[in-house]
């Protein structure tokens, strides 16, 4: 984050954690980042979240890119953060609470 916070770990509150992932994907709060994992090549990141994913009619992944997708839908989460997202940013899935 910046100098004037301390440094986020396994023991930080959930409020820390959610704080962080806020920080690192700031800029809209109506979109937050989804992890992914090819399968082939076994590389990561985020892709922001969408709606209908894998939505049989509307996804049609991998053959049009999610970023050209006519159906792409960002859901919309109060406060912007799902807490399962921020739960893997923070890298500790067993101390936040569990979403509702």
């Amino acid at each position: 984050m910046d100098a004037k916070h301390d440094p986020v770990h396994h023991h930080s509150s959930p409020e820390a954690k959610i704080a962080l992932f806020r920080w690192l994907f700031r800029g809209r709060d109506d979109v937050y980042p989804r992890r992914f994992e090819s399968r082939g090549s076994g590389k990561s990141g985020y892709a922001p979240a969408c709606a209908n994913d894998g939505a049989p009619g509307l996804c049609e992944k991998p053959k049009v890119k999610c970023a050209e997708c006519p159906h792409r839908r960002f859901p919309f989460r109060p406060g912007g953060v799902p807490l399962r997202a921020a739960r893997a940013v923070a890298g500790n899935r067993g101390t936040l609470p569990p979403q509702r």
